[in-house]
C-alpha cells in the first residue's frame, strides 16, 4: 500500500488509502498518516469519510465492498 497523497474526488483533500483489519480499504486524512504506517488504526488515523463534504458519494453498499484480495465481503 503507498503513502502516497492523493486528492479526493470530492472535496479535493489530500487522503491516503489503508488497509484495515478486516482487508477493506480506508481512505485516511493523509495528516494523520505517517510515513511507515501500514495499516488503518481507528484512534491514530481520521477516516476522510468523517471530513469530506460529500462521503456519501464514495461510500459503497456493504455487500459490495471488497477486500484487498477482491473478494465480496
Amino acid at each position: 500500500m503507498s503513502t502516497r497523497a492523493t486528492p479526493c474526488k470530492s472535496c479535493g483533500a489530500a487522503i491516503i488509502f489503508l488497509p484495515t483489519s478486516l482487508n477493506q480499504i480506508m481512505p485516511c486524512d493523509a495528516d494523520t498518516v505517517a510515513e511507515g504506517d501500514t495499516m488503518y488504526v481507528k484512534d491514530k488515523h481520521r477516516a476522510h469519510f468523517a471530513t469530506c463534504s460529500d462521503p456519501d458519494k464514495h461510500r459503497k453498499p456493504r455487500q459490495q465492498q471488497r477486500s484487498l484480495f477482491g473478494e465480496d465481503k
